[in-house]
C-alpha cells in the first residue's frame, strides 16, 4: 500500500475501507451515521457523527481524541480526505483518527472487545463509553 499525506484535491466516488479498500456502506442508527465495511466490519465515523455524539450527550469524549498523542505511526489513510490517520488510545482500544477532517476509524475487534470490557466495568448503562459503543455496535449489527 502506498501511503501519502493529505490531498486537498482528493475526490470521493465512494468511501473505501482504509484496511481492505472495499466500498463502505452508509448506516444510520439513533441519529448517528457511519460507514461500515462489510468485509472487515470496521466503522468510519465522519466528523458529523463525532460532533453529534459530543453535542447530544454534552461531552467531549470524542473531540478530545484529536488532542491525544499518537501511539503508533499512521498505517492507514482517511477514507474522506486521504490524510494519514495516527493511532491513539481509547480506553483499552487503539483507534485511528484523522486530525484533518476530525473523523474516526474503529476496527471491528476494537468495537467488540471494548464493548465487552466497558459493559463489565460500568454497572450503569448511561456511561458515555458504553453508549457510544452500543451505537457503534448498532451500526454493524453486532449484539450489544
Amino acid at each position: 500500500m502506498h501511503l501519502k499525506g493529505c490531498d486537498a484535491n482528493h475526490t470521493i466516488d465512494a468511501m473505501q475501507c482504509p484496511r481492505d479498500h472495499t466500498d463502505l456502506d452508509y448506516r444510520h442508527q439513533e441519529n448517528a451515521l457511519g460507514y461500515v465495511c462489510e468485509t472487515c466490519q470496521g466503522i468510519y465515523l465522519p466528523t458529523k457523527s463525532v460532533k453529534w455524539f459530543d453535542n447530544t450527550y454534552q461531552t467531549n469524549v470524542l473531540e478530545s481524541l484529536f488532542l491525544k498523542q499518537q501511539i503508533a505511526k499512521p498505517s492507514i489513510l482517511c477514507p474522506n480526505c486521504n490524510c494519514f490517520m495516527p493511532t491513539v488510545d481509547f480506553g483499552d482500544a487503539e483507534i485511528d483518527i484523522c486530525r484533518h477532517c476530525k473523523s474516526i476509524w474503529f476496527d471491528q475487534y476494537e468495537v467488540t472487545e471494548t464493548l465487552k470490557q466497558m459493559r463489565t466495568a460500568y454497572s450503569h448503562k448511561d456511561s458515555l463509553a458504553v453508549l457510544l459503543l452500543e451505537i457503534l455496535a448498532g451500526l454493524t449489527g453486532i449484539s450489544a
